[in-house]
């Protein structure tokens, strides 16, 4: 006897399928404020306590004490140059404040912002891959959380190409929240908006790399997730959106080992791409949100093959030749 055939899916109308939207929100939102889960998850693993202790030294210490301290010290001196000198002085002791600020940047916060940034990432994989690994433990009867080994490190130069273009792509959404932002009326929620989407990706992303996937299937999931996803980074992005840039930085990064726990405990809605068929068609099922990014990066790629076409050429095997080629899968999508 043949199985029966499942009737098709009634599209739901445009308000319930907004609603089923703004459900999606509301469970991001829970999702991202799982505090409890998360507290216990770090105190049962070693391996993340560890590597949150090193994130709470280099960033919580090190960068945001050191750039709080230089920012009170250099108010402090520009109150006293203008309250105590006259006009000439003034200008002279903020020349002196606009040379030391440089000199400050170019010999401090740039060098352990690069090294901070390289440091991060492997202390950060390292949280997401012990917490996913105690995930699967958990769902597993008869194993414990002590048994499940390690996930064995990757090679950097074999995570080179997709380093490279993830960079380029962080680079150019964040060219792209700029732009959003310089538009008028709408930019203003348009800014927002995007930079909460980046929050979520990057608190998902490095699960997605435990699991083993491509960039690729990490955009087409998000893309598919856009609602649930929203709600998961506005806690995070409502944090980090509203100080300067390197205060932003630091914060991010000290909390950031917390939300990758949320996010790998997190279980995105919907569950089942059988909701497309629900969807209003006016309430898109998958938003482009990263569309415009890839295609900035796949141009920056061309323009760059263009400008060094032979040595691309030459290297075709290689870091650049497989990122290049990684970069023209995008331009032709």
């Amino acid at each position: 006897m043949p199985p029966k055939q499942q009737p098709p899916q009634i599209p739901l109308s445009i308000q319930e399928t907004a609603k089923m939207c703004g459900s999606y929100v509301y469970r991001g939102l829970r999702d991202a404020s799982s505090w409890p889960k998360t507290l216990i998850t770090i105190y049962a693993s070693k391996t993340i306590q560890g590597a949150m202790l090193k994130c709470i030294v280099l960033n919580g210490i090190i960068f945001l004490g050191s750039t709080l301290f230089f920012e009170r010290l250099i108010s402090v001196f520009g109150v006293g140059a203008g309250e105590n000198y006259n006009e000439t002085a003034s200008l002279f002791f903020k020349a002196v404040r606009l040379w030391f600020r440089l000199v400050y940047n170019i010999f401090w916060v740039y060098p352990i912002y690069a090294v901070s940034f390289i440091l991060n990432s492997m202390w950060y994989q390292q949280i997401a891959d012990r917490a996913h690994q105690m995930q699967q433990a958990s769902n597993t009867p008869g194993s414990s959380r002590s048994a499940v080994p390690a996930a064995p490190p990757t090679s950097f130069l074999s995570r080179l190409p997709d380093e490279i273009y993830r960079a380029l792509f962080f680079a150019n959404y964040f060219v792209l929240v700029s732009l959003l932002h310089s538009i008028p009326f709408v930019g203003h929620i348009l800014s927002p908006l995007f930079f909460t989407w980046i929050t979520a990706y990057y608190c998902f992303e490095h699960k997605w790399i435990s699991l083993g996937w491509k960039l690729e299937q990490r955009l087409d999931y998000f893309e598919e997730h856009w609602a649930y996803l929203v709600g998961f980074g506005f806690p995070f992005a409502l944090i980090t959106y509203f100080r300067s840039p390197y205060v932003d930085a630091a914060v991010f990064a000290l909390f950031f080992p917390c939300y990758i726990i949320m996010a790998t405990l997190a279980l995105p809605q919907p569950r089942s791409a059988s909701v497309r068929q629900q969807f209003h068609r006016f309430i898109p099922y998958r938003l482009p949100v990263f569309y415009p990014v890839r295609k900035m990066n796949a141009i920056t790629i061309a323009i760059n093959q263009g400008e060094s076409k032979e040595g691309v050429e030459g290297d075709g095997n290689g870091v650049l030749g497989r990122t290049r080629g990684r970069c023209m899968d995008f331009l032709t999508d």
